[in-house]
């Protein structure tokens, strides 16, 4: 499946796709949404999200290297 992905400015309530010469359909489904603007305030689970802390490459490999040590767990139903 071909698919292709603009961003376009709306002008005057109009947009016009121009489709590549090779895009060979008959039909198409086009869904248009709107951009946030990024100059908007970040503000509810978005502002919480981002002001969460991040995990730095020596955590994410301390939490692989436990996933490892559990997997290697003998797990018996009682």
């Amino acid at each position: 499946m071909i698919a292709l992905r603009q961003i376009q400015d709306v002008r005057a309530n109009k947009l016009v796709l121009n489709l590549p010469l090779d895009f060979k359909a008959g039909r198409v489904e086009v869904i248009v949404l709107p951009i946030e603007d990024a100059l908007k305030p970040v503000s509810g689970l978005n502002k919480i999200l981002l002001s969460a802390p991040t995990l730095s490459k020596k955590d994410l490999h301390s939490l692989e290297h436990n996933r490892k040590w559990i997997e290697k767990w003998d797990v018996r139903e009682f």
